[in-house]
């Protein structure tokens, strides 16, 4: 076939006259920018860099996270204030998908992160109660309040292919190539979006006061199971 450029005026116009005004959302705009710009990456080798990293941080009204593990073994911690962008990486980065985690990024390290993870800060993150059992593991409690992202591009986009960070940064954020350096940044803005897509779909209550509140109460019961009473 001969690809033609867009006649977006055309399509337009059709869909108008034709009653499809979900069609007409999906139209990409010539004009479309990026809304956001990548923010510098820091790499915090020593404690002394988390320490001052931690510090600056919790300067802020929140952050956001993200713990890539395998089997429970952290690999990689990136956090962002919206300002700049952290990075603590183990020195033991698997090959490939088949090679085990080995975690070795210090104690020390994670007892300056207890102060963010147990602090009075908003903490944004992709999928929090995976989150919490990860970093049980290394006595940290995420502490509300909390804001995941995953929750509320469910609530947004349903049981979708296109509820993935990948895509919810292509459409809310016009990405046009994913940079996982970026994550930080991208949780961050995201959730000022998703928090007033939920608001003009009022969904916003519904995640406020049923999908947040079940997030502690799902980690408990996967943490110590549930008791059955047989005698009823």
């Amino acid at each position: 076939f001969i690809k033609q450029k867009l006649d977006r005026q055309k399509i337009t116009q059709f869909l108008t006259e034709n009653n499809f005004p979900s069609l007409l959302k999906r139209i990409p705009s010539s004009e479309e920018k990026e809304t956001y710009s990548p923010l510098n990456i820091q790499k915090l080798a020593t404690l002394e860099q988390v320490q001052k990293a931690v510090q600056e941080i919790l300067k802020s009204p929140q952050f956001s996270f993200c713990i890539n593990h395998k089997e429970n073994q952290i690999s990689e911690i990136t956090l962002s204030n919206g300002t700049e962008i952290y990075q603590i990486q183990s020195n033991n980065q698997p090959a490939d998908l088949f090679t085990p985690v080995v975690n070795d990024i210090p104690e020390a390290f994670f007892k300056e992160l207890q102060k963010l993870f147990e602090s009075k800060q908003l903490k944004i993150g992709w999928d929090i109660k995976d989150a919490l059992h990860i970093l049980k593991n290394k006595g940290i409690e995420i502490k509300a309040p909390y804001q995941d992202i995953l929750l509320m591009g469910y609530l947004l986009e349903g049981n979708k292919p296109s509820n993935t960070l990948q895509e919810l940064t292509a459409k809310y954020l016009n990405t046009r190539n994913f940079d996982t350096n970026q994550i930080g940044n991208y949780l961050n803005q995201l959730s000022l979006i998703l928090e007033k897509e939920l608001e003009k779909e009022k969904l916003l209550p519904l995640y406020q006061k049923m999908d947040l509140p079940l997030i502690d109460l799902l980690f408990q019961m996967e943490e110590n199971g549930i008791a059955i009473n047989r005698n009823k």
